[in-house]
């Protein structure tokens, strides 16, 4: 018996239905007729978390000819499409324009002006592939802010400003709006004066104070929008080295990759706030080994360019005595197998946030892993995860942060299969002097 089996044998038999089934069915809507598709043959809805904020799904449907050809294609800058995915006892409902990405039928088109609908509708199928966009998030994306906010946090900006943004979600399309999540940031400093700049998205800004005078993690930032049952959601969240679980869900991959107990009918449970899976490992990067730590380094020093402005000096004995200690910053994520530390020197800066993240980035690997009879609507934008695994005979256990989903659902199988992008860290470590 495997050492994983009776987790995956917990998981396999927790279910309370009898089989798993993952099926989506479609209505396209023109604004005069609704059109319902013979077939929907697959749905794919790619998430992103650490390059994008929000869904591209790509959705491919059958259709009667006369459909396409006199309905569909004469109103396809105009169309409309209501996606209903049910897996298992979840069930998600959205409403989206529809792109057609299908257009090798114009030739037909006027070759069959004379014939009716029901005519062409006895000649043949026709597959098209169309991309369902979100038309609210979409609006929302290129909405723009300048503004200058005087004795506040980064969190207190973004909260200002998208706190009241996100309030347009559900005002399109029927879909709700459930708020902001922000894991609390690493910088909780208070600033005179915070400038956005103009031109400005309002979703670019968690990024913009990332990355320039500010900082709000020490590891890296995403910014996803994503549906969380029935309501839009927008995350906020570190992406690289964060110790602690974030958000109140947290993922467990128990790994099936030597294991013969992969082909499960369920192989997914959640119990409170844990999601737990069972998953093969798809690819993975290689991990930084020690000769390349000590070049990218696994720590930083740095001179704060704001303790030397206000407090790097002090007056002793009638004299000015400038201290290092107030005004450098080290911190190390972790040490090295010889014990040393790969300490980077970065110079004067104002955000520390930043140069330790591109440490932190840097001692890690991405893995990605198959997830079979998948649920990944269970699944939210930087979610902690463990990976459980077995090593050498023995359960070992890692850290790491979701970075992406890409769930794709099969309506000829019934089956929906996820691929997980998850950022595993080498060693925990939050050492700062």
């Amino acid at each position: 018996m495997g050492l994983l089996d009776k987790e995956v044998l917990s998981i396999a038999t927790g279910g309370v239905n009898k089989f798993y089934e993952a099926k989506v069915t479609a209505i396209i809507d023109t604004g005069k007729f609704k059109i319902y598709p013979l077939m929907v043959i697959s749905l794919d809805v790619h998430r992103n978390y650490a390059n994008n904020i929000s869904d591209v799904t790509t959705i491919v449907m059958n259709l009667p000819k006369g459909d396409f050809i006199k309905v569909i294609e004469p109103n396809k800058n105009n169309l409309k499409v209501i996606v209903t995915s049910v897996n298992i006892g979840y069930k998600t409902k959205g409403i989206y324009k529809l792109i057609l990405s299908t257009s090798d039928t114009m030739t037909e088109s006027k070759v069959d002006t004379n014939r009716t609908v029901d005519e062409m509708n006895k000649d043949a199928i026709i597959t098209i592939t169309g991309e369902c966009v979100n038309e609210t998030i979409n609006q929302t994306r290129l909405a723009k802010t300048q503004a200058t906010f005087k004795n506040t946090t980064p969190a207190g900006v973004i909260n200002s400003v998208l706190g009241g943004m996100i309030g347009n979600f559900g005002s399109l399309g029927g879909m709700g709006n459930k708020g902001l999540q922000i894991v609390p940031p690493d910088n909780s400093r208070v600033y005179e004066q915070i400038v956005l700049k103009e031109g400005m998205t309002v979703l670019d800004i968690p990024s913009y104070l990332q990355e320039t005078n500010y900082g709000l993690y020490n590891g890296g930032i995403g910014t996803y929008v994503q549906r969380v049952e029935k309501d839009e959601t927008t995350f906020i969240y570190p992406l690289y080295g964060n110790k602690k679980d974030i958000f109140d869900k947290v993922l467990t991959i128990i790994d099936v990759t030597n294991s013969m107990t992969m082909d499960n009918e369920f192989t997914y449970g959640v119990l409170n706030k844990e999601v737990k899976i069972i998953a093969s490992v798809f690819n993975a990067t290689k991990p930084a080994d020690e000769a390349s730590a000590k070049v990218k380094g696994t720590g930083i020093i740095a001179v704060d360019a704001d303790a030397v402005m206000n407090r790097s000096a002090e007056v002793s004995k009638d004299k000015v005595v400038i201290k290092k200690e107030n005004y450098t910053r080290e911190m190390v994520n972790r040490k090295l197998t010889d014990g040393s530390n790969a300490i980077r020197s970065v110079g004067v800066t104002n955000n520390l946030y930043k140069h330790r993240s591109e440490t932190l980035m840097a001692d890690g690997n991405l893995v990605t892993f198959k997830w079979q009879n998948s649920n990944g609507d269970l699944l939210l934008p930087g979610m902690s995860v463990t990976h459980v695994f077995v090593e050498n005979n023995v359960i070992s256990k890692r850290k790491g942060i979701l970075h992406g989903v890409n769930k794709m659902t099969d309506n000829n199988s019934k089956k929906e299969t996820s691929i997980l992008l998850v950022f595993i860290r080498n060693e925990d470590g939050n050492n700062e002097q």
